[in-house]
């Protein structure tokens, strides 16, 4: 199967025939929210099955969203809801659905999302960019938000230690070749020059900020970390498409720096100038 763009540039698979209606069960979790446990543990694995299902017989995303909307597929809809994160599912949907076109259009190197998992090659592209563009045009992001002044005030003293965590994460996606990443607060912190607690605090703010920067897919449980997506808030999307980011690597703050970040009056520089080696994120080939 061949993906193709919509007229809102959102993947779809082209049906001979024209769009099919789902089966009777996956119909039925579209509608009531209830599935079967005895196939799909979670929600998530429901939602993504609901999905999967529509973009295999011709849907759109616009299909999905227009049967949500008319009550149709309020069930779906409750699937991803959760009280403390409100908008949820209109943040995660267009991810999730890309994820469903890529399963169902038969791609080789869809992630396994494990962090120990990595492909020596990028995940193909089935949206005219690939995985890498899509991260950098959200570091672009990230660069639009800092010169936000209402974003900014809202972080306060944080900006900075935001900043450098914004950097790392940025890293992390480079590495593992996704914008849907998996990485612990340990290993963020090593690259970012923080404490743990520190980027463990500055996480959960920027989950709760209103058009934020990450989305949170899964929850972590015991050794598992959060799952987030890289998000291009919609007040910058406009200001991404235009706004040209100088080409290099991505790299957080080198482990080097951590003493100079702590003396107070000083500061970091981001680069994209070759650097010393640091220690690798875990998965990382070559």
């Amino acid at each position: 199967m061949t993906a193709e763009l919509d007229d809102t540039s959102a993947p779809w698979i082209p049906r001979l025939g024209g769009r099919a209606p789902l089966g009777a069960g996956l119909d039925q979790t579209a509608r009531t929210g209830r599935w079967d446990r005895s196939r799909y543990p979670d929600r998530s694995a429901a939602r993504m099955a609901v999905l999967a299902a529509a973009a295999a017989r011709g849907w759109q995303l616009a299909d999905v969203r227009a049967a949500v909307g008319s009550g149709a597929w309020r069930g779906l809809a409750r699937l991803y809801e959760r009280s403390s994160e409100p908008g949820r599912f209109d943040r995660l949907l267009p991810y999730e659905w890309r994820k469903a076109v890529v399963f169902v259009g038969g791609e080789k190197n869809v992630r396994d999302w494990l962090t120990s998992v990595s492909n020596s090659r990028p995940p193909a592209a089935i949206d005219g960019a690939d995985e890498f563009g899509l991260i950098r045009q959200w570091m672009t992001g990230t660069a639009c938000a800092v010169a936000d002044p209402e974003r900014v005030s809202r972080w306060g003293r944080r900006a900075v230690a935001v900043r450098q965590l914004l950097a790392a994460i940025g890293q992390a996606a480079m590495v593992s070749g996704s914008a849907v990443l998996e990485f612990g607060t340990r290993n963020l912190a090593l690259h970012s020059g923080l404490s743990q607690r520190t980027v463990s605090r500055l996480l959960a703010m920027l989950y709760a900020e209103p058009d934020p920067l990450l989305d949170v897919v899964t929850r972590g449980r015991m050794a598992r970390a959060d799952r987030i997506a890289l998000r291009i808030p919609d007040a910058y999307a406009e200001s991404v498409r235009w706004r040209r980011r100088r080409a290099g690597r991505i790299d957080g703050i080198h482990p080097a720096s951590c003493s100079l970040v702590a003396q107070p009056g000083s500061s970091t520089r981001y680069s994209t100038a070759p650097r010393p080696a640091v220690p690798r994120w875990p998965g990382r080939r070559g």
